[in-house]
């Protein structure tokens, strides 16, 4: 582990330097800014120029306490193109207050942001395929820890990665991820007097499979465990032994929405629309719910508004009720919307469709009620045909 010392107390008595990691830097090289003994290293911002960065070597910012933050104000943002962390890369950089982990990075080392104590939240992406041991250990002040990572890692027993996290809080709340597969076995056990101040758990079921051996065995301040996916899947998890304190807490309000297919047709001015939702993970049809038809809308002209259709082409004039047929509940319709109109407004509580205007004068009256008893007395029981015409008659 021995190393030169290039910029031991570089601007230990200047308000903070910034650092620049130029365009064309592929890896920052181990130990970059490590004290040997007693050194300080005063800074506080580094700016990631370009996009070739893959590796921020070990021991890289080794107690940079004052470091706090790169182009985004108060966080640290180390670039996507990240590819490996190194062992102790960030160690006791208690500086940190926010911290976002690059999509792709596939290797966080150990120790890499023990002690930052700063952190008030992490975030593990969905790509990370190693944790080294003690990576996350006394980050005790975090209160959010997201884990999204996709692949099934190894036991944690022993590493203690995130050993003592939110210590020194009123507690964590931890969620799993939509890709989650697999809870890590130990995830949260002592190996020897750490804490872990877990309040609540959150999983969310798409893509669960299993919840490690004594992956919550020292969760004893744990409060609430949700489970967000339907029960068909979760009788799916295999939950394996010494996980005694989540399932006591694990509220069992299955949610079929997390993953749905959805079927749906819009209504139209003539025909109704319905929305189709079913579970993929058991098959129940969460929702199965019509659209009533929009019904043309002619805004005083001679074309609807919605559908671009001439009105004659339209309206079937003494269909009062808009049902496509011609009968005795038109006439009830009438006599019920003429009966419920307002004498002052000429408003009706009673709604009505356009072949309500049943001779066509454009307006709703006795008249209309006189024509449409005049055309069923007049109709032809086998034929259906009438010898009274409907609709305007010019």
């Amino acid at each position: 582990d021995d190393h030169i010392e290039v910029f031991g107390n570089i601007g230990k008595f200047s308000e903070g330097v910034t650092v620049y990691v130029g365009g064309n830097v592929t890896k920052l090289p181990d130990y970059i800014f490590c004290p040997i003994k007693f050194e300080t290293y005063n800074i506080v911002k580094v700016v990631f120029e370009g996009d070739k960065l893959k590796t921020i070597g070990q021991s890289a910012f080794y107690k940079c306490t004052t470091l706090k933050e790169t182009d985004k104000a108060n966080t640290f943002v180390i670039p996507d193109t990240v590819e490996s962390i190194g062992d102790y890369a960030f160690y006791e950089c208690a500086g940190i207050a926010n911290l976002e982990l690059p999509q792709k990075s596939t290797l966080i080392g150990s120790y890499a942001f023990y002690g930052c104590t700063g952190l008030t939240s992490i975030s593990i992406p969905e790509g990370v395929t190693f944790i080294g041991d003690y990576a996350f250990y006394n980050c005790t002040y975090v209160t959010e820890l997201r884990y999204d990572v996709a692949a099934k890692l190894s036991s944690m027993y022993a590493e203690r990665i995130f050993g003592n996290i939110g210590k020194f809080t009123d507690g964590v709340t931890v969620t799993f991820g939509e890709n989650v597969v697999s809870v890590p076995k130990y995830m949260f056990a002592t190996y020897d007097d750490e804490i872990y101040n877990i309040k609540n758990v959150v999983l969310y079921g798409t893509a669960l499979e299993k919840i490690g051996e004594k992956a919550f065995y020292s969760c004893d301040s744990l409060e609430s465990a949700t489970y967000i996916g339907c029960l068909k899947l979760w009788n799916t998890v295999d939950v394996e032994s010494g996980n005694d304190l989540l399932l006591p807490t694990l509220s069992m309000q299955f949610v079929h929405g997390v993953d749905v297919s959805v079927v749906c047709q819009e209504a139209t001015c003539e025909q109704e629309g319905y929305i189709i939702k079913i579970c993929n993970g058991c098959g129940t049809l969460i929702e199965d719910k019509s659209i009533p038809k929009l019904g043309h809308q002619f805004d005083d002209g001679d074309t609807c508004a919605l559908c671009g259709k001439a009105k004659s082409d339209i309206i079937v004039y003494g269909d009062a009720n808009d049902d496509g047929r011609i009968n005795s509940s038109d006439i009830t319709r009438l006599l019920r919307y003429l009966a419920n109109r307002d004498p002052m407004t000429g408003e009706s509580s009673v709604v009505i469709g356009y072949g309500a205007d049943c001779n066509g004068d454009g307006k709703i009256s006795s008249t209309d009620v006189t024509r449409l008893l005049r055309y069923l007395a007049n109709r032809d029981p086998m034929t259906g045909e009438s010898s009274i015409v409907l609709g305007p008659t010019n």
